[in-house]
């Protein structure tokens, strides 16, 4: 069976990539867990970070406010053309934005949770 992957969350509702259970940012209630989830998101590229062990995409959800994490993978896969996720720009924004609209949802990879494009199985 499945383990089934939980989430973690900064206290302002912001993915983060990486967290322990027995840590004590989630003691100090910090950092939460939600159950993994599909979504529909309208997202701007915001930039990357390093991660523990690799880059990490930034993402911006533009209705919430609230930023997500994704590897390589997932940006790869939209510029490439190989996802069906629909990418563009807003009429009055920098065309040199990139925006990702579709349905969302985690993966784990190695020890970090990240962003991936939810495909109907």
């Amino acid at each position: 069976m499945k383990k089934e992957i939980e989430v973690p969350f900064d206290k302002e509702g912001n993915q983060i990539t990486y967290a322990r259970k027995d840590s004590w940012q989630v003691r100090d209630g910090l950092v939460t867990f939600k159950p993994n989830f599909i979504f529909k998101a309208d997202l701007r590229y915001e930039g990357f970070s390093r991660g523990r062990s690799a880059l990490n995409i930034i993402w911006r959800d533009q209705t919430t406010g609230k930023t997500y994490m994704s590897g390589m993978s997932l940006l790869d896969s939209v510029l490439s053309g190989k996802s069906n996720i629909a990418r563009g720009f807003e009429e009055d924004d920098d065309p040199s934005e990139l925006y990702l609209f579709g349905d969302f949802t985690f993966k784990k990879q190695g020890t970090s949770v990240l962003l991936i494009e939810h495909i109907e199985k």
